[in-house]
């Protein structure tokens, strides 16, 4: 038995009746096609010059949402600042937060889906 894909021959089947390249190209990007959604596109953010990679930004812009929840916002914090959460008196490591609560935020962001730092820091200093 041969990958359902027209023109691949591969005999190993993964799963649903392709090999494991287009499996996996499908769980990917939903589709067994090559073409690339952002070829040829410029970032969608303001001023930014680079090629687009995932939803339209460019790599450095996608990375900032995907941690940050804000491809604007900068991880980079003054030294010596202190935790954007009440009474927590450790300094800052990224967007605002210690160690911990950047941990934190990381998971509810997973678990929640919490949409960004500054909505996670409010939550935090309301409880």
């Amino acid at each position: 038995m041969k990958c359902i894909v027209d023109g691949c021959d591969n005999e190993k089947i993964a799963a649903k009746g392709m090999c494991s390249k287009h499996y996996a190209r499908v769980r990917r990007k939903g589709t067994t096609s090559i073409e690339y959604v952002n070829k040829g596109k410029q970032c969608k953010m303001e001023n930014c010059e680079e090629n687009a990679h995932l939803d339209g930004l460019c790599h450095t812009h996608y990375k900032r949402k995907w941690y940050h929840g804000d491809p604007l916002l900068k991880g980079v914090s003054v030294k010596g600042e202190l935790c954007s959460i009440d009474n927590c008196q450790k300094n800052v490591r990224t967007s605002g937060l210690c160690k911990n609560h950047y941990a934190r935020y990381i998971y509810s962001k997973k678990v929640n889906k919490s949409s960004n730092v500054s909505d996670y820091i409010e939550q935090m200093n309301s409880i």
